[in-house]
């Protein structure tokens, strides 16, 4: 999880995603992102929400709440693949 410094009510996140050479004999067949939100400080947990999967087109994440749906504290990012 990604907080800012007293762990409530952030202001601004950045994302920053680096590609690189791909250095695994195993290769990837498909991948998704998730996105996951928290509140209380990371003590509640929302679920993940994932984009629809690349090879279905890619797109939007669903909308990530947490439990209240209301000013998250939190945020992880998610990534998700599948290996031929």
């Amino acid at each position: 999880m990604a907080f800012d410094t007293d762990r409530h009510d952030p202001d601004a996140f950045r994302i920053r995603i680096e590609a690189r050479t791909w250095q695994s004999s195993r290769s990837l067949s498909d991948f998704r992102i998730g996105l996951r939100v928290s509140d209380r400080g990371g003590r509640e947990t929302g679920e993940a929400t994932y984009t629809p999967w690349a090879s279905y087109g890619g797109g939007w994440t669903g909308l990530a709440t947490g439990n209240d749906a209301y000013d998250f504290d939190g945020f992880e990012v998610n990534l998700e693949v599948r290996q031929q």
